[in-house]
């Protein structure tokens, strides 16, 4: 400390010791304010009455707040100083025996000089005062007590208590397993564990004589003053017991411990200085008082004091432990001048104002409320003790008794580092590592206990008070056992598909307990997956209030994304915050309509092949074809995507497309999206399926945007011609805007194969199943292709759809926008909640995951009329703010920032495949035609869609 007193400058500093903090105190003027705070709020630190817990339990010396108050108050008036006075006879009595068994060696010895080890004299004299004072009885009586109480202090302080690691002390767990103190059973604690016991009953036996002899006595000491308050409380008889054995702990220690030091150093002090020797011996009261108060400033008996709050104009935080140096105050030049390192009670001639210039800044027992109750006490024992010693012969207390003083206290302090060193090494290191693990293990037991438990119950009691309840969930798995339940009954019902495909609701076989919790709960509601907390919300107002909210403290649930992470990594689709921004700004102008009107020739040119593939299957089977169609449009939009956004087609990217399909129906196992988290750190057969595949799928990508780049190089080294920005394809600008960004390899890497596999995935797989059906659909309604094929006839001729045509196809608009109300390829809008946001009359805290059912709100009845379930293509004639009543409820791209990207060009793609195929083709089902909405990250044909082709 003083080393860091004169490198940081100044008498207040901070420094830790493992995870406590500290605060270095040496200003007077703080001093005194600290020391003068009576506020309950300012206590002994926590961490050190849990050390000091076997030696002084929560006695008066080591407790706070109320419980402190009320052990002051009984035990106070037993020091007070008209009682102090009545016990100098007592006093005086204990102190002759201790002169005579120093004079008879001296007599003894040749020329009159005897060698003695003057501590344990000094400490037994001042424990029979505390046993004859407080307890009324001898220290012969107590002689066990201070032994076993001095073998556990040196049991206490063999390993640096004040600075030492905490002890692999564990507190709470180690406590809940009735560990005593927290401490793990090491040699040392076991020894510390053995001594508490044996002190405790010997205290209880005191204290059950003491209870015998008070029937027979009406004079009160200070241990019948102790019993009377703690029973007078009506304390339990295990927390009674406890004030008892704490309180008597501490007087026993506090009481005897503290005299015998300061006589111990007074002793030595006079033994360096015969002159005051002879002024003290002369009996001069003023002397003797000025020797004692310089001794005291020189070695007071406590080191350091601690406590903890806020004073004064200096802020201390909760949980801050101040530490008062009190020996190194008392040793201030500024303070005490130029010799404050010196023995010269001359400067306490004229008291303790004349001794220093802040007299706050001799504090020997403290100041304030918390100074010590026994102050008057010591000083009356400390000058009964020297005033009993001074009679004794010249030269008793000479150099060599100084000598023998200092080697005995030197050695006192050797016996305990040097032989405990071993010990100690050996305690510390094995510490160290139980409390390493048991750290570990408690850390992570709260942690579970917290999100499994605590976490899930606060969230879901928010929301209650707001008057949104859900069904109860169960202890660990929250509510997935009752969705499995009510799933697997809907599996076994039997199914009528021709019902089925003419309501086109599957909404209650693919998620049946969302549509039973919403009948017994409402449109809005929560339930638990796990520890995962839910809000179910499929109010009109409420989502649309969701998906208009600007803040970023809104996004993609992140344990979602965390699945997902192999087939859509942290792309456009799934990333939040920041990140979502930046890659939102370069890949939305890609997909601008007038960039998307660009498109037309390339989905034609794509279209084309498959629509001659067709007619020649279906010549060759004789003028109708039995087909599954789902793969060739897949296929047909993997080749648009291709073209459009990366510069090639679909047969040099079809293995990339190939393996996103494998990837895709690998994590899209029953469960991935509500289940538990699928382990995926686990080398389970699936996840090294997982892995191996997401290893090709990057490995492909990354020979792709090889390519470009050197492409882009070769362009760039044989033309001086600058591309526009409406030149180039996606690409080209995922490229730019990883390299503009100034990522590093790995981010930058990161960024473009997420991005490009977003592309390929959501770009392709989302339009390929929404024109299956579409297809399906009209397949099923002959009367709609008929009108689709007289509009196409109409506006196109015997021409190709161009971008002017498309847009005057209101008829196909109407068929579109109508299949995807009824099967629209994403099944949710799922929001995350970051920060507390309010999102209507409802405060949704942080952590939710917001669930809205988008085919379960295109079937709303009270939006779409009673035909809701009927595929009625002519409610769109109007436009969408004519086809419901709320236009915010049609979500078949999304609403609001989080739209999706490529809603113009997925539209315009659809028109043309729809007016092509309807222009060349009729359509009926085929009779092997199974009608299996499924939900694979996407809801589409769990069996395809097979059916019967023919042209025209």
């Amino acid at each position: 400390m003083d080393d860091w007193f004169d490198s940081f400058v100044g008498p207040t500093f901070m420094y830790a010791t493992g995870n406590a903090q500290h605060l270095y105190i040496s200003d007077p003027d703080l001093v005194k304010e600290i020391s003068l705070c009576k506020s309950l709020d300012l206590g002994k630190p926590l961490y050190l009455i849990e050390e000091h817990g076997p030696l002084l339990g929560l006695g008066v010396t080591r407790s706070n707040g109320n419980i402190w108050a009320h052990q002051r108050k009984i035990i106070a008036p037993e020091f007070f100083m008209d009682k102090v006075k009545g016990m100098v006879g007592i006093m005086v009595e204990s102190a002759l025996p201790v002169t005579r068994s120093w004079e008879n060696p001296v007599d003894q010895s040749e020329g009159g000089v005897a060698d003695i080890r003057v501590d344990e004299d000094l400490r037994n004299f001042t424990a029979d005062v505390i046993s004859k004072a407080c307890f009324g009885s001898s220290y012969s009586k107590g002689k066990e007590i201070f032994k076993l109480l001095r073998a556990l202090q040196e049991c206490l302080f063999r390993t640096s208590l004040l600075i030492r690691i905490p002890a692999l002390r564990c507190g709470l767990l180690l406590k809940a397993l009735k560990v005593p103190y927290g401490y793990l059973p090491t040699k040392n604690h076991r020894e510390t564990w053995r001594l508490e016991k044996e002190i405790q009953k010997l205290i209880l036996k005191l204290v059950m004589e003491r209870k015998e002899e008070s029937a027979r006595t009406c004079e009160k000491d200070l241990l019948q003053m102790i019993l009377d308050g703690a029973y007078a409380d009506q304390l339990g008889k295990e927390t009674a017991t406890r004030f008892v054995v704490d309180n008597c702990k501490n007087i026993y220690v506090a009481g005897h411990e503290t005299l015998a030091a300061v006589v111990t150093w007074t002793l030595m002090l006079l033994a360096s200085h015969p002159e005051w020797q002879s002024r003290s011996r002369s009996r001069a009261r003023k002397e003797l008082s000025m020797v004692i108060q310089e001794a005291l400033r020189l070695y007071p008996p406590t080191s350091l004091a601690f406590e903890e709050m806020k004073f004064g104009n200096l802020y201390i935080p909760k949980g801050i432990n101040l530490w008062i140096p009190i020996s190194i105050l008392h040793r201030i030049p500024e303070i005490w001048g130029a010799d404050a390192n010196e023995f010269k009670p001359e400067r306490f001639a004229h008291g303790i104002f004349g001794a220093c210039k802040h007299p706050q800044a001799y504090i020997p027992f403290g100041i304030g409320p918390r100074n010590c109750l026994g102050h008057k006490f010591a000083l009356i024992g400390y000058r009964a003790s020297m005033w009993v010693e001074s009679p004794c012969k010249e030269g008793m207390i000479d150099d060599y008794l100084y000598v023998y003083l200092c080697t005995c206290l030197r050695s006192i302090q050797k016996m305990i580092s040097c032989k405990g060193r071993d010990e100690e090494m050996e305690v510390i290191i094995v510490e160290m590592f139980w409390s390493l693990a048991l750290l570990a293990f408690g850390s992570f037991f709260v942690y579970l206990y917290s999100i499994l438990l605590l976490k899930p119950k606060r969230l879901r009691e928010k929301l209650r008070r707001q008057g949104i309840t859900g069904p109860p969930p169960s202890f660990l798995y929250g509510n997935l056992p009752e969705m499995r339940k009510i799933q697997s009954s809907v599996t076994k019902a039997p199914n009528d598909h021709e019902a089925e495909i003419l309501e086109h609701d599957y909404t209650s076989t693919l998620f049946p307990y969302f549509e039973q919790w919403r009948k017994e709960y409402g449109s809005v509601y929560t339930y638990s997956t796990g520890n995962r907390q839910h809000l179910y919300v499929n109010n009109p107002d409420l989502v649309k209030e969701m998906n208009l909210c600007l803040s970023l403290d809104l996004g993609k649930p992140t344990y979602v994304t965390k699945t997902l992470a192999p087939i859509l990594g942290n792309g456009i689709v799934r990333s939040n915050g920041q990140d979502w921004a930046r890659q939102r700004k370069i890949v939305a102008p890609e997909f601008f309509m007038d960039k998307v009107k660009g498109m037309v020739g390339l989905m034609l040119e794509s279209a084309l092949p498959m629509l001659e593939t067709w007619e020649k299957r279906i010549e060759g089977e004789g003028g109708i074809a039995d087909m599954r169609i789902d793969e060739d449009l897949r296929s047909l939009s993997a080749d648009v995507i291709s073209r459009a956004c990366f510069g090639s087609c679909y047969s040099k990217g079809k293995q990339i497309f190939s393996k996103l399909r494998a990837l895709q129906k690998t994590i899209s196992t029953k469960g991935f999206l509500f289940g538990f988290p699928n382990f995926r750190l686990v080398p389970t057969k699936k996840n090294r399926e997982i892995w191996r595949l997401e290893r090709e799928i990057e490995s492909l990508i990354l020979e792709e945007v090889k390519k470009r780049e050197e492409e882009c190089m070769g362009t760039t080294t044989t033309t001086t011609t600058t591309t526009t920005s409406s030149e180039k394809d996606l690409l080209e600008l995922i490229l730019e805007g990883a390299a503009n960004d100034q990522l590093g390899t790995g981010s930058s890497k990161r960024l473009i194969v997420d991005n490009c596999k977003n592309i390929y995935f959501a770009g392709h797989e989302a339009t390929a199943t929404a024109a299956t059906w579409c297809l399906m659909i009209l397949a099923s309604y002959p009367e709609w292709q008929a009108r689709l094929r007289a509009e196409v006839l109409h506006v196109c001729g015997d021409r190709l759809p161009d971008a002017d045509a498309l847009r005057k196809m209101k008829t196909v608009t109407m068929v579109i926008q109508e299949t995807l109300r009824l099967y629209p390829p994403a099944a949710f809008v799922s929001r995350e909640v970051f920060e507390d946001t309010k999102i209507g009359d409802v405060v949704v805290p942080k952590g939710i995951c917001l669930w809205t059912l988008i085919p379960a709100l295109h079937r709303d009845s009270n939006l779409w009329g009673p035909d809701a379930n009927k595929f009625k293509p002519e409610r769109f004639a109007n436009g969408i703010s004519e086809a419901c009543k709320l236009p915010q409820a049609y979500l078949p791209f999304g609403l609001g920032p989080r739209v999706c990207l490529g809603r113009n060009f997925a539209m315009v793609q659809l028109k043309i495949i729809i007016s092509l195929l309807v222009s060349k083709f009729t359509f009926s089902l085929s009779p092997k035609y199974r009608h299996s909405p499924a939900y694979l990250m996407l809801v589409e044909p769990a069996h395809g869609v097979h059916l019967l082709i023919k042209s025209i």
